[in-house]
């Protein structure tokens, strides 16, 4: 059973996390030069923008995490696709604790809010059959937009790091999806491909993306650390042979993640 789609997933970096975690060793930061002047997010969020565009060719379905609401609101008014959304519960703040010199950085977005999107390109949208939005039970800060078209369903998510909470949030998307048509789910996993493909043996996984480069990097206690956390993941009860092409863009330090790309045949 060909797919013939195109499936995309890009984390695009909710600048609040950046400021609150990795602060001092940001390539994004640096990049934008945000510390000197926090409003040059906007240029970022435009740099996106037209990212985004390039990206959603033909037949083809972006999933987004850590969607800003500012970045949410271009899309929308931009208006270049269909658009499916979850609003997640859990509104990004600034950490100010130990660090009142980073209050700045809380008018970064007029729209501080978090979304999780599904980008599909015009000449797919009319094959939409429905469309819904799971949240996590297990974390109210990650959830899934799912996508249903006639003959294949994309499930867009944002998979939680602890594991506890990756487990029971994957079992939350597989009891509302039904495996009869392939469904593909494509996101930030926050898990390394083999453990990941481990993870899912008592699941019928057909197909998982994997390259050999990074999709995520972070500089953890001065050592820069390159995973492979960002995946597509196609299930099905009926064996499919899939052909594919998979692809990772260029690190461009526009987020803190890479966008990955699966063509499928």
């Amino acid at each position: 059973m060909p797919l013939n789609v195109t499936i995309k997933t890009w984390n695009t970096l909710h600048l609040f996390h950046e400021v609150n975690y990795v602060f001092e060793r940001s390539y994004v930061l640096e990049k934008y030069d945000i510390k000197r002047d926090p409003m040059m997010e906007l240029l970022r969020i435009e740099d996106i923008v037209e990212i985004l565009k390039k990206e959603l060719k033909t037949n083809t379905v972006i999933c987004l995490q850590e969607v800003s609401g500012d970045l949410f609101e271009e899309l929308t008014r931009q208006n270049f696709c269909a658009i499916f959304h979850k609003e997640m519960d859990d509104v990004p703040s600034i950490h100010v604790d130990d660090h009142l010199g980073r209050l700045i950085f809380k008018t970064i977005y007029q729209n501080c809010k978090e979304y999780q999107v599904v980008l599909v390109s015009n000449d797919l949208k009319d094959r939409v059959k429905s469309s819904r939005t799971i949240l996590f039970t297990a974390d109210d800060s990650k959830g899934a937009v799912v996508v249903e078209f006639d003959d294949f369903v994309v499930v867009g998510t944002h998979i939680p790091w602890n594991d506890a909470k990756r487990v029971q949030s994957l079992k939350q998307i597989f009891e509302d999806v039904s495996f009869v048509k392939p469904f593909i789910v494509a996101g930030d996993y926050n898990r390394e491909h083999d453990k990941l493909v481990k993870d899912l043996v008592d699941v019928p996984l057909r197909f998982a993306s994997k390259v050999n480069v990074h999709t995520f990097q972070i500089i953890r206690d001065g050592v820069v650390e390159n995973e492979l956390i960002d995946h597509v993941l196609v299930f099905c009860k009926d064996e499919l042979n899939l052909q594919n092409s998979v692809s990772v863009r260029e690190d461009d330090k526009v987020s803190d993640h890479r966008l990955v790309s699966v063509e499928f045949a």
